[in-house]
Protein backbone atom coordinates (compact mmCIF):
# COMPACT_ATOMS: atom_id res chain seq x y z
CA UNK A 1 0.00 0.00 0.00
CA UNK A 2 2.88 2.46 0.67
CA UNK A 3 4.53 2.08 -2.72
CA UNK A 4 1.10 2.84 -4.45
CA UNK A 5 1.10 5.89 -2.06
CA UNK A 6 4.65 7.14 -3.02
CA UNK A 7 4.07 6.06 -6.89
CA UNK A 8 0.72 8.16 -6.42
CA UNK A 9 2.23 11.13 -5.17
CA UNK A 10 4.38 11.43 -8.07
CA UNK A 11 1.95 11.73 -10.53
CA UNK A 12 0.46 15.25 -11.05
CA UNK A 13 -3.02 16.93 -10.92
CA UNK A 14 -5.24 15.36 -13.78
CA UNK A 15 -4.37 17.27 -16.86
CA UNK A 16 -7.02 19.93 -18.69
CA UNK A 17 -7.76 17.51 -21.25
CA UNK A 18 -8.46 14.22 -18.57
CA UNK A 19 -10.72 16.54 -17.09
CA UNK A 20 -12.54 18.12 -19.82
CA UNK A 21 -13.07 13.90 -21.28
CA UNK A 22 -15.10 13.54 -18.13
CA UNK A 23 -16.53 16.46 -17.44
CA UNK A 24 -17.59 16.97 -21.16
CA UNK A 25 -18.17 20.89 -21.00
CA UNK A 26 -20.68 21.70 -23.79
CA UNK A 27 -20.52 25.34 -25.98
CA UNK A 28 -22.76 27.76 -24.06
CA UNK A 29 -22.62 25.87 -20.58
CA UNK A 30 -21.74 27.36 -17.12
CA UNK A 31 -19.41 26.06 -15.48
CA UNK A 32 -18.08 26.19 -11.55
CA UNK A 33 -14.83 25.75 -10.86
CA UNK A 34 -13.77 25.88 -7.39
CA UNK A 35 -10.43 26.68 -6.27
CA UNK A 36 -8.89 27.27 -9.33
CA UNK A 37 -4.92 27.37 -8.85
CA UNK A 38 -3.44 28.55 -11.95
CA UNK A 39 -6.12 28.49 -14.07
CA UNK A 40 -4.93 25.39 -16.13
CA UNK A 41 -7.97 23.86 -16.02
CA UNK A 42 -10.28 26.94 -16.53
CA UNK A 43 -8.79 28.41 -19.52
CA UNK A 44 -8.62 24.63 -21.27
CA UNK A 45 -12.64 24.88 -20.05
CA UNK A 46 -13.45 28.34 -21.25
CA UNK A 47 -12.06 27.36 -24.61
CA UNK A 48 -14.64 24.32 -24.60
CA UNK A 49 -17.68 26.53 -23.46
CA UNK A 50 -16.94 29.09 -26.21
CA UNK A 51 -18.01 32.60 -26.19
CA UNK A 52 -21.72 31.78 -25.35
CA UNK A 53 -20.67 29.88 -22.37
CA UNK A 54 -19.53 30.96 -19.07
CA UNK A 55 -16.66 29.35 -16.63
CA UNK A 56 -17.40 31.00 -12.85
CA UNK A 57 -13.94 31.19 -10.70
CA UNK A 58 -14.21 30.98 -6.99
CA UNK A 59 -12.06 30.83 -4.27
CA UNK A 60 -10.92 32.62 -1.17
CA UNK A 61 -9.05 34.64 -0.10
CA UNK A 62 -8.46 37.73 -2.71
CA UNK A 63 -4.94 36.62 -3.45
CA UNK A 64 -5.78 32.93 -4.20
CA UNK A 65 -7.58 34.01 -7.58
CA UNK A 66 -4.47 36.31 -8.92
CA UNK A 67 -2.94 33.05 -11.04
CA UNK A 68 -6.03 32.18 -12.34
CA UNK A 69 -7.08 35.57 -13.50
CA UNK A 70 -3.20 35.90 -15.25
CA UNK A 71 -3.96 32.18 -17.11
CA UNK A 72 -7.57 33.62 -18.56
CA UNK A 73 -6.44 37.19 -19.08
CA UNK A 74 -8.11 37.73 -22.76
CA UNK A 75 -11.00 35.76 -22.23
CA UNK A 76 -13.39 38.02 -20.22
CA UNK A 77 -16.34 38.13 -19.78
CA UNK A 78 -16.23 34.47 -20.36
CA UNK A 79 -14.55 33.70 -17.28
CA UNK A 80 -16.12 35.24 -14.42
CA UNK A 81 -13.50 34.83 -11.21
CA UNK A 82 -14.43 36.65 -7.66
CA UNK A 83 -13.68 36.20 -4.01
CA UNK A 84 -16.41 34.17 -2.46
CA UNK A 85 -16.61 30.75 0.56
CA UNK A 86 -17.30 27.73 -1.17
CA UNK A 87 -19.72 27.04 1.56
CA UNK A 88 -22.35 29.83 0.87
CA UNK A 89 -22.18 29.92 -3.06
CA UNK A 90 -23.51 33.50 -4.68
CA UNK A 91 -25.19 31.89 -6.99
CA UNK A 92 -28.67 31.18 -8.15
CA UNK A 93 -30.70 27.34 -7.85
CA UNK A 94 -29.77 25.51 -10.47
CA UNK A 95 -28.14 28.29 -12.36
CA UNK A 96 -25.13 25.96 -13.37
CA UNK A 97 -24.55 23.36 -16.04
CA UNK A 98 -21.50 21.19 -14.23
CA UNK A 99 -18.76 22.11 -11.18
CA UNK A 100 -15.55 20.73 -10.96
CA UNK A 101 -12.80 20.77 -7.96
CA UNK A 102 -9.42 19.24 -8.98
CA UNK A 103 -7.26 18.81 -5.77
CA UNK A 104 -9.91 21.12 -4.03
CA UNK A 105 -12.71 19.15 -2.18
CA UNK A 106 -10.01 18.14 0.81
CA UNK A 107 -8.80 21.13 1.39
CA UNK A 108 -11.92 22.92 1.64
CA UNK A 109 -13.09 23.35 5.87
CA UNK A 110 -16.29 21.16 5.48
CA UNK A 111 -16.59 19.31 2.58
CA UNK A 112 -20.55 18.25 2.91
CA UNK A 113 -21.52 21.65 2.98
CA UNK A 114 -19.64 22.62 -0.23
CA UNK A 115 -21.18 19.68 -1.94
CA UNK A 116 -25.05 20.84 -0.35
CA UNK A 117 -23.93 23.83 -1.66
CA UNK A 118 -23.01 22.25 -5.36
CA UNK A 119 -26.08 20.15 -5.40
CA UNK A 120 -28.49 23.19 -4.70
CA UNK A 121 -26.31 25.39 -7.72
CA UNK A 122 -26.61 21.95 -10.78
CA UNK A 123 -29.23 22.34 -12.67
CA UNK A 124 -31.08 18.73 -12.52
CA UNK A 125 -29.15 16.63 -14.40
CA UNK A 126 -26.01 18.77 -13.97
CA UNK A 127 -22.22 16.83 -13.33
CA UNK A 128 -19.83 17.48 -11.12
CA UNK A 129 -16.29 16.08 -11.38
CA UNK A 130 -14.11 15.69 -8.32
CA UNK A 131 -10.69 15.01 -8.84
CA UNK A 132 -7.94 14.27 -6.09
CA UNK A 133 -4.25 12.54 -6.55
CA UNK A 134 -2.47 11.80 -3.49
CA UNK A 135 -1.80 14.05 -0.98
CA UNK A 136 -1.42 13.97 3.26
CA UNK A 137 -4.61 15.70 3.70
CA UNK A 138 -6.48 13.25 0.56
CA UNK A 139 -9.90 11.97 0.20
CA UNK A 140 -9.50 8.50 -1.10
CA UNK A 141 -12.38 7.58 -4.01
CA UNK A 142 -14.17 5.49 -1.45
CA UNK A 143 -14.60 8.42 0.94
CA UNK A 144 -15.61 10.75 -1.77
CA UNK A 145 -17.82 8.54 -2.83
CA UNK A 146 -19.68 8.02 0.45
CA UNK A 147 -19.90 11.97 1.39
CA UNK A 148 -21.19 12.74 -2.18
CA UNK A 149 -23.86 9.78 -1.61
CA UNK A 150 -24.52 11.64 1.55
CA UNK A 151 -24.79 14.79 0.54
CA UNK A 152 -27.35 13.72 -2.45
CA UNK A 153 -24.98 12.82 -5.34
CA UNK A 154 -24.82 9.79 -7.55
CA UNK A 155 -22.20 8.04 -8.77
CA UNK A 156 -21.91 7.52 -12.35
CA UNK A 157 -18.16 7.02 -13.58
CA UNK A 158 -14.49 7.38 -11.95
CA UNK A 159 -11.33 6.62 -13.41
CA UNK A 160 -8.10 5.91 -11.50
CA UNK A 161 -8.05 5.04 -7.53
CA UNK A 162 -5.25 6.76 -5.56
CA UNK A 163 -5.42 10.13 -8.92
CA UNK A 164 -8.83 9.96 -9.39
CA UNK A 165 -11.15 11.66 -11.38
CA UNK A 166 -14.94 11.33 -10.49
CA UNK A 167 -18.35 12.26 -12.21
CA UNK A 168 -21.58 12.54 -9.74
CA UNK A 169 -24.90 13.90 -10.83
CA UNK A 170 -27.31 15.50 -8.59
CA UNK A 171 -29.97 12.93 -6.72
CA UNK A 172 -33.44 14.01 -7.09
CA UNK A 173 -34.27 12.09 -4.20
CA UNK A 174 -34.52 14.25 -0.85
CA UNK A 175 -32.19 12.00 0.85
CA UNK A 176 -29.72 9.84 0.42
CA UNK A 177 -30.41 6.15 1.30
CA UNK A 178 -28.17 4.62 3.28
CA UNK A 179 -26.55 1.15 2.55
CA UNK A 180 -30.08 -0.69 4.23
CA UNK A 181 -32.22 1.42 1.67
CA UNK A 182 -34.00 3.21 4.44
CA UNK A 183 -33.42 7.13 3.81
CA UNK A 184 -30.93 9.24 6.20
CA UNK A 185 -31.83 12.86 6.90
CA UNK A 186 -29.89 15.49 5.14
CA UNK A 187 -26.91 16.63 7.10
CA UNK A 188 -25.85 20.31 7.35
CA UNK A 189 -23.20 21.95 8.68
CA UNK A 190 -25.00 24.92 9.54
CA UNK A 191 -27.89 22.63 11.47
Amino acid sequence: MIARQVLAAMRPAPTPAQLARVLRPRTGERILEIRPGLGHHARHIAGLVGPSGQVHLLDTPEHMLDDARLRTAGLQPRVIARVADARRLPLDDHSMDAAYLVGALSTLPDPGCVLDELHRVLRPGGRLVIAEHYRAHWLTLRDTHALARRHRFRVEHHTGRLRYLTLLRPSTSPTPPDRTGHRLPAVRADT
